[in-house]
């Protein structure tokens, strides 16, 4: 089989320039569940920002396709999906890593684990709200957070797991949803090149201005699916404490002393 690497993976496959993809169908397609909340990031830097529908990938009434290349772009739509919804679950998961930090044996631990970073995020860059008569007063920081509402917890094992979720769901989307994609990809433009020289023409200017504009949209957050180190996650723990708690040193003192943590890092 051949090796899906980075690079392959975000080299496109141009009507008149095709590499050949071998599918591996052993695979599993399963995800396993998430210890992760749902988040709602609209953020356009993410693959969350890609704005695109199955129609955008729809070849138009217009063009003369045959039927059978027209399903083959139906199972590519599918394909497209399964790579698009892959990497949005795989971006879910890289904006709550920090959740990650908890282990999950306890509901009540992780609930007010999740209830922090809530607080922490909701913190993050607010300042004092403009009054209704436009006049400012002298800039003040905004609120800091009760050193007793954040009851944080760190461990190292629990974000061994994390990130091994994580990595199990990276290779299902870059051996499997991926290399299916581009498998599927592969064959419409083989089938394509079958059609009369004019109908070609009119699909080939179809598919290099309109399909490939949509895949260069996603396509490039698969280079960003990069789980934070355990050492960098604490840091951005600990930073987040510093800047918004109100006695940042009590709350990481009893996160150090709980039953859970087992490596300090320093910052």
């Amino acid at each position: 089989m051949e090796s899906t690497s980075w690079e392959d993976a975000m080299e496109p496959i141009e009507p008149l320039r095709m590499v050949p993809v071998v599918l591996n169908s052993t695979l599993s397609t399963e995800y396993r569940q998430a210890p992760f909340p749902v988040k709602d990031p609209s953020d356009n830097d993410t693959v969350f920002g890609y704005r695109g529908t199955p129609e955008d990938l729809r070849p138009p009434a217009y063009l003369r396709l045959p039927k059978d290349l027209r399903d083959k772009h139906e199972r590519l739509i599918d394909a497209a999906w399964s790579v698009i919804n892959g990497l949005r679950m795989l971006q879910n998961a890289l904006d709550n890593h920090l959740v990650g930090l908890c282990p999950r044996g306890i509901s009540l631990v992780l609930e007010n684990h999740v209830h922090a970073l809530e607080l922490l995020d909701e913190k993050k860059g607010k300042t004092s709200p403009e009054p209704e008569d436009g006049t400012w007063p002298s800039s003040s920081p905004a609120a800091k957070i009760p050193s007793l509402a954040l009851q944080l917890r760190m461990n190292y094992r629990a974000y061994l797991q994390t990130t091994a979720i994580f990595e199990r769901r990276m290779h299902t989307v870059l051996s499997v949803d991926w290399v299916q994609y581009r498998f599927i990809r592969l064959d419409v433009c083989l089938t394509a090149q079958r059609m009369a020289q004019h109908d070609f023409e009119a699909w080939s200017y179809w598919w290099r201005h309109e399909f490939m504009k949509h895949q260069n949209q996603w396509l490039p957050f698969l280079r960003r699916m990069r789980l934070p180190s355990w050492e960098q996650s604490v840091s951005d723990l600990y930073r987040l404490i510093r800047e918004r708690a109100d006695d940042p040193e009590t709350v990481i003192a009893n996160m150090m002393n709980t039953a859970e943590y087992l490596f300090h890092v320093p910052i």
